[in-house]
């Protein structure tokens, strides 16, 4: 008789769960992976697609990885499951069955209740997202080229990066030079452009050593990038961003300030959670009083 896992995720997590079965297992074990995306998303070096990189260096296709592998790769967006039938949905309608379920489906952005941010922010956790805020800029660059108003040239180039995480660390590095290199392209001062970093925190990489934080500091300062810590942000209107004592005139501003867990996991009844919403799960990553239902990564 057929054993069925089926992982819903292609992210790290998923694909090395997937690897790993395939590697180790017994003739009647079927493992299927689905997944929302036909290709792995490297998602630590988005933000070199933002300032200019080729999306392939950041995008593998999951038939590729997969090659010669006895797994069935499916491109669908699974939207319920049913624990107790042991069965999931997808969006295009396909219903998969399984005896073992493992949920990898990573975070989503939370934007906190902040009035205004999902509407106006800018994000690049997918491709999709980093390649808009590329053309953002670039066209930003080429409506200043156009603009005579001084004020509002300022305004255009004024960059505002909400969280100093990793990811935003390493997107101000990146946007410094590159801003730079635009500037020259379309004929714009450098003196125009203005990039903030902020971070609630009282430091830049709050989760790293204060010895880091100081030399990534450092670093940013010399690349010309202005750096403001303990400022959690309040507002987002159109044109304008409040965050603790500062109000900010400016045409994007790039959130890269919180992450929570997959939505699909609340709506599965059966699963419990901490007080984060994340899947509670013991030392083998096996939801909690379910034997069969497993999560891994940012669950």
């Amino acid at each position: 008789m057929q054993t069925r896992v089926l992982i819903v995720g292609a992210g790290f997590g998923g694909i090395a769960a997937a690897l790993a079965l395939e590697k180790n297992k017994p003739a009647n074990l079927k493992i299927v992976l689905v997944s929302a995306k036909p290709h792995f998303e490297y998602h630590p070096a988005l933000y070199r697609v933002v300032t200019g990189k080729s999306p392939l260096e950041v995008c593998i296709p999951i038939r590729e990885i997969l090659e010669g592998k006895e797994i069935e790769f499916v491109v669908d967006t699974v939207q319920e499951a049913n624990l107790a039938h042991k069965t999931a949905r997808g969006v295009s309608g396909a219903s998969y069955a399984f005896d073992y379920l493992i949920l990898a489906l990573g975070s989503e952005t939370a934007y906190f209740n902040i009035p205004g941010l999902e509407e106006f922010s800018f994000g690049f956790k997918s491709i999709a997202e980093a390649l808009r805020l590329k053309r953002h800029l670039h066209k930003l660059f080429e409506d200043c080229s156009k603009e005579k108003n001084p004020d509002e040239k300022v305004c255009l180039l004024h960059f505002v990066i909400v969280g100093a995480g990793a990811s935003g660390v390493e997107l101000a590095g990146e946007l410094a030079p590159y801003s730079r290199k635009l500037a020259k392209e379309h004929g714009v001062g450098e003196e125009l452009i203005t990039i903030d970093l902020i971070e609630a925190a009282g430091r830049i990489l709050p989760a790293l050593a204060p010895k880091i934080s100081e030399k990534a500091a450092r670093r940013l300062h010399r690349l010309g990038v202005n750096i403001f810590t303990g400022r959690p942000m309040e507002a987002q209107k159109l044109e304008e961003i409040k965050v603790r004592g500062l109000t900010l005139k400016t045409e994007t501003v790039i959130w890269t300030a919180g992450i929570k867990p997959n939505s699909l996991y609340q709506r599965i009844s059966g699963l419990t959670f901490d007080p984060k919403g994340r899947i509670l799960v013991d030392e083998y990553l096996q939801a909690r009083n379910l034997k069969n239902i497993f999560a891994i990564g940012d669950g």
